[in-house]
This record gives C-alpha cells, sequence and structure tokens, in this order.
C-alpha cells in the first residue's frame, strides 16, 4: 500500500510512498504520482533531487502515455515477435532521453553528480539471484556512458539534420511516378 508524503506535493505530481518498491518510479496517467522507496526520507539530498527531478521529467514528457502506447501494442500484437524485440530498446532509449532532459535542465557540468545519484540508487537496490538474469546492470552502464559523453545540440547540428531530411524527401518524392 502506498502511503502520501506528509505535505508533498510536487508541481501537481502527488508524492506516495510503498515498502514494496525497491526504486523510485512514475505511474498514472491522469493523476500522476511519484512512488518512492520505503526510507526516501534518509537519502542524502542530492540523490533525492535528483531522483524527484528524473521522474518528474518522465511525467512532463509524456513517458507513461509512451508506455501505455508501448503496453497496448505489446497486448495487441503479441504473437509479433518486432513488438517483442521493440521493447528493451524503447525503454532504454525513454530513460536516456529523459537523462538528457534531466541535464538540459540542471545543466552539463552537473553530469557527475547526476550519474553518482543513479549508481547511489543502484547501489540500494537488493541483489538478485545468481541464476536470473537482469536489463538493469547493462542498461545503468549505458546511461552512464550517454550521461558522461553528453553533448549539447547545437543550432548548427539541428539545422544540418533538418536540411538532410529535407533532401532525402525530396530526393524520394521526385522519383515517384506520376
Amino acid at each position: 500500500r502506498a502511503e502520501p508524503l506528509e505535505g508533498q506535493n510536487r508541481k501537481g505530481i502527488r508524492l506516495r510512498q510503498s515498502s514494496m518498491v525497491n526504486t523510485p518510479l512514475a505511474y498514472g496517467l491522469l493523476c500522476p504520482t511519484i512512488l518512492l522507496p520505503a526510507g526516501f526520507e534518509q537519502m542524502d539530498a542530492e540523490t533525492a533531487q535528483w531522483v524527484l527531478l528524473h521522474e518528474e521529467l518522465h511525467i512532463r514528457r509524456g513517458d507513461l502515455w509512451l508506455k501505455a502506447g508501448v503496453a497496448a501494442a505489446v497486448s495487441i500484437y503479441w504473437f509479433a515477435p518486432w513488438v517483442w524485440l521493440m521493447l528493451h530498446p524503447v525503454e532504454r532509449d525513454i530513460e536516456l532521453a529523459c537523462d538528457a532532459a534531466v541535464l538540459r535542465q540542471m545543466g552539463a557540468a552537473q553530469r557527475r553528480s547526476y550519474a553518482m545519484a543513479l549508481i547511489r540508487m543502484e547501489e540500494q537496490k537488493p541483489q538478485r539471484p545468481v541464476l536470473v538474469s537482469g536489463f538493469a546492470g547493462n542498461a545503468l552502464e549505458a546511461r552512464i556512458i550517454a550521461i558522461m559523453k553528453h553533448k549539447k545540440t547545437t543550432g548548427a547540428i539541428l539545422a544540418a539534420a533538418i536540411a538532410l531530411c529535407l533532401c532525402v524527401t525530396v530526393v524520394f518524392a521526385a522519383t515517384g511516378e506520376r
């Protein structure tokens, strides 16, 4: 059961705490909520700040709606192998995009601090049994590498990407039969 945190409401997002989870998560399409593990209030302030910002950005960016769409696709097309193959890359990309959004908001100078907060959160998770494989370890490594190599997107790079897309569109549109 999720208990509300006393007086805690973050920009219209409810905060709840539960002993049934060991990592923070966001849920709720219509009434967004951040669910925190028991003992979250004992966490150091810097890690708590990063965790709350990360989960808040998941909600603000619409990631919960995207994940609901992916779950619907998997439910409808459960028999198609490509749907199952897209599941982990989509989840990984959502996390990487959210990490990039955190760094854009807090500044690239905070990369190391944010990466260390992710590592501290991973350390608090209970250990998996030896014979169980897990996606999270490799995903965390990829996230840390992406965070530490994060570069700000410049206007020139954005303009070049748009120009490339327009050129490809023109080429394909011009080669069609009438």
